[in-house]
């Protein structure tokens, strides 16, 4: 008796409607991790989707994980940034502008002031982007520093206390005068010409990078 072949059925696809409540929540999540930042539940991303709780969990098991993914692209651009200030032959006005970029990116942007601040757990992928900007970023401004046009006591360390003021501008006053993080930038910035060094001397020692990175250590 002959036997037939049997053809194994195809693998299914996805199905259609499964995909977009993926991209639903992607979508949503994404929305309010810029508004609010990381502390958003996944309860609150359903509700912001518009499906049922049982739907997120059914594509969304770990929530630093889905953070990790959706800051990807926002911190790789970070990097392309920085290496786009570097490749000027201006390294003055190139840091001055790599500064405002950041600064714009973290006032409006709930989940990178995280980030910056390591509110966010210590996600492989966050960590690896982190570590690869601190030496483009130090860089950055000693170029601008040997070209004379910041003062030459900032340290690199002060740069994401500079960012994180501007950030706390815009989060507590944005609401009411949407945009005062500019107004605010602009004196900040006007304080790191070299001219400054002279009449207000930086009497307290910069954090170390060990400080900083206590930050970003569990506890």
């Amino acid at each position: 008796m002959d036997v037939m072949p049997v053809t194994p059925e195809p693998t299914r696809r996805p199905r259609k409607d499964a995909e977009r409540n993926r991209q639903r929540l992607l979508d949503a999540a994404g929305e309010l991790f810029v508004e609010r930042g990381f502390a958003v539940s996944l309860e609150e991303i359903a509700a912001r989707a518009g499906l049922g709780v049982g739907t997120v969990y059914r594509h969304i098991d770990d929530r630093a994980a889905l953070l990790s993914e959706l800051l990807a692209p926002m911190l790789e651009e970070v990097l392309t940034l920085t290496r786009q200030a570097l490749d000027r032959d201006d390294p003055g006005p190139a840091f001055f502008w790599l500064l405002r970029e950041l600064a714009e990116r973290v006032a409006l942007n709930q989940a990178m002031r995280d980030v910056l601040l390591a509110e966010i757990p210590p996600e492989p992928m966050v960590t690896r982007l982190r570590a690869e900007f601190a030496p483009l970023g130090t860089e950055a401004l000693r170029r601008a520093q040997a070209a004379g046009a910041v003062r030459d006591d900032l340290d690199p360390t002060d740069l994401p206390l500079l960012l994180a003021a501007v950030g706390a501008v815009e989060l507590r006053f944005g609401r009411v005068a949407p945009g005062t993080w500019e107004r605010f930038f602009t004196l900040l910035a006007d304080s790191l010409a070299p001219s400054r060094t002279s009449t207000t001397k930086l009497v307290v020692v910069p954090m170390t990078d060990d400080q900083l990175g206590e930050l970003s250590s569990p506890e």
